[in-house]
C-alpha cells in the first residue's frame, strides 16, 4: 500500500467508531475524501477512502447499513478493510479499481495536453488488446484541430465490453481472497470503483441483469473456498449493490460527503 503521510481517518486515526446512525453521519462528513488528480500525487489510498465514505453513505440512506453499532473500522492490508460489530463479527471489504491499464496511462496523459483534448478511439482499450505496444494508447487522444478518428460505439458492444472488465476485476480479486495473506474474516465484501473506458456510455438498467448472468456463468463459485458474500460497482449512476444477487442501483444523493 502507498505510503499514507497522515492517519487513513484524518484526526480519527487509522481505526474509526461510530456509536450510532448519528455519530457515523457525523464522522463521515469530517473526513477529507477528495481525490486529486493523477499528475497531483493521487494514490491508491485516495480511491479507498472515497469508496468506503461513498459506500457507507450510500447503504445508510437506503437502510442497508446492517452493521449492529458500535461499529469499527479499521485500515487493513487484503482486505483493505476490517468492520467489526458489537455482536462480534468481523467483515472484510476489498476495494479495487475496474479499468485497463492502457486507460489509465492515456487519462494520465490526457490531464497534460492542451484545453480542448478529447479521448477518442476507444476500441484500443478493450482486454483484447491490453497491454498495448508502448506509446499505442496515445492514438485515443485526439487534439483541437485534428481529424477525428473515433467511432460511435453502440449499446451492446458499450454493454459487452463493460462485462468484460467488470467480471475480469471480479474474477482476479476472488483469487486474490483465497490467498494465504488475506485475514480470515466471518463475511467479505468486494467494492469495485468503475474507472473504466465505457462507463460514462453504460446505461446499468440494461447491464446488470446480463452482469449477473455473466457471474453466474464464469465465476465458479464451487473452485474457491472462500467467495465475496456481496459484490458491488460504484458507478457513475451511483452505486450497483449486491450486482450478483439483487442487482440495485442505489442512486446518489446530493449529500456532499462522497
Amino acid at each position: 500500500m502507498d505510503t499514507i503521510k497522515t492517519p487513513f481517518f484524518d484526526q480519527y486515526g487509522d481505526e474509526i467508531i461510530f456509536q450510532d446512525n448519528f455519530d457515523l453521519i457525523r464522522k463521515l462528513s469530517h473526513i477529507d475524501c477528495s481525490v486529486p488528480k493523477r499528475t497531483h500525487g493521487r494514490r491508491s489510498w485516495h480511491r479507498e477512502r472515497y469508496c468506503l465514505k461513498f459506500y457507507l453513505m450510500r447503504l445508510f440512506q437506503n437502510n442497508l447499513l446492517n452493521f449492529p453499532f458500535p461499529l469499527k473500522i479499521r485500515k487493513h492490508e487484503a482486505p483493505d478493510f476490517l468492520i467489526l460489530s458489537s455482536d462480534g463479527k468481523m467483515m472484510g471489504l476489498e476495494v479495487t479499481e475496474a479499468s485497463t491499464e492502457d486507460h489509465q496511462r492515456v487519462m494520465t496523459e490526457l490531464e497534460k495536453s492542451p484545453q480542448g483534448t478529447m479521448l477518442m478511439t476507444l476500441d484500443l482499450f478493450n482486454l483484447e488488446k491490453s497491454p498495448l505496444p508502448k506509446g499505442e494508447y496515445k492514438k485515443a487522444l485526439w487534439k483541437p484541430g485534428e481529424k477525428s478518428i473515433g467511432k460511435v460505439w453502440g449499446n451492446s458492444e458499450v454493454k459487452r465490453v463493460w462485462i468484460d472488465i467488470i467480471l475480469s476485476t471480479i474474477i482476479e480479486k476472488t483469487k486474490s481472497l483465497n490467498k494465504l495473506n488475506f485475514k480470515t474474516a466471518d463475511r467479505y465484501e468486494l467494492l469495485v470503483y468503475d474507472n473504466s473506458h465505457v462507463a460514462e456510455m453504460l446505461n446499468s438498467r440494461y447491464a446488470l441483469p446480463l452482469l449477473r448472468k455473466a457471474i453466474g456463468e464464469k465465476l465458479n463459485l464451487a473452485s474457491y473456498d472462500r467467495n465475496f458474500h456481496s459484490i458491488s460497482v460504484i458507478h457513475i449512476e451511483g452505486l450497483l449493490y449486491d450486482v450478483a444477487n439483487k442487482g440495485l442501483v442505489l442512486k446518489a444523493e446530493t449529500d456532499n460527503t462522497a
